[in-house]
């Protein structure tokens, strides 16, 4: 049986900004997901993705 850790916090970082990607990196959450549809500009979305 694999070794499960809790997921006790999880952070959405926008896809768009390269600072905050960066930023995630040195976090303390357990699960970081990019958010490429609401937190990220109509404009920016096609970098984003």
């Amino acid at each position: 049986m694999a070794d499960l850790r809790p997921r006790r916090s999880c952070l959405a970082v926008p896809g768009s900004n390269p600072r905050f990607l960066d930023k995630a990196k040195s976090l303390p959450a357990d699960q970081v997901f990019l958010d490429l549809e609401d937190a990220c500009a109509p404009l920016a979305k096609p970098g984003a993705r």
